[in-house]
């Protein structure tokens, strides 16, 4: 990790990171349309939640961090506190499990590519053993054609798993990082955070 980025977070007394989140009151944490949800379902503020990630990112796994979210002290209320907690852990937590479904999803693709493939090799193997060698240019056509479009199915199907699998994990990563750090309040005095 790049000592120059790590230099731009201040730490805790334990040496932990720590990431702030500046906000003007509890509902600037979620997005607009979703104010009547429960706290259980609400999601996030997607500026928020991409801000968090690419901290997360940014500070990498081996290092610790809290977030710390900055508040007016006229808006100080434990119970908001608490659902604000809950509302992070659970929004991480789902994306968590959508990152989950998107891998097995790419697994599934994958074994049809494969299918496929294993179906166009039979094709392949019936057809060049029951044609003559002597028709030339059909039999270099199922001959060569066919077996590069085998194996370029396969490599395709292979390469977007790997994409997918490796992006997802990150995510995963990122986001069990994020729902298990602690969140601490800091409140400010004034209007503005």
């Amino acid at each position: 990790m790049d000592p120059e980025i790590l230099k731009r977070y201040d730490l805790t007394v334990d040496n932990q990171f720590i990431v702030p989140v500046n906000l003007p009151d509890y509902s600037a944490l979620y997005e607009k349309f979703d104010y009547f949800s429960s706290f259980y379902k609400r999601d996030l503020n997607q500026k928020l939640v991409e801000y968090l990630l690419y901290c997360a990112r940014e500070l990498g796994s081996r290092n610790d961090f809290i977030l710390r979210i900055d508040l007016p002290v006229v808006k100080k209320s434990e119970p908001d506190e608490n659902d604000m907690i809950f509302s992070i852990k659970k929004y991480f937590e789902y994306e968590i499990s959508l990152c989950r479904y998107e891998i097995k999803s790419a697994i599934t693709r994958l074994i049809f590519h494969f299918a496929i493939a294993v179906g166009a090799f039979l094709t392949w193997l019936i057809i060049i053993s029951a044609m003559p060698e002597s028709s030339t240019a059909v039999y270099q056509f199922f001959s060569d054609g066919l077996s590069v479009g085998i194996w370029v199915l396969l490599l395709i199907g292979i390469s977007r798993f790997l994409f997918r699998y490796q992006t997802q994990t990150t995510i995963i990563r990122l986001c069990k990082k994020i729902s298990i750090s602690p969140v601490e309040f800091n409140y400010i005095n004034g209007t503005n955070a």
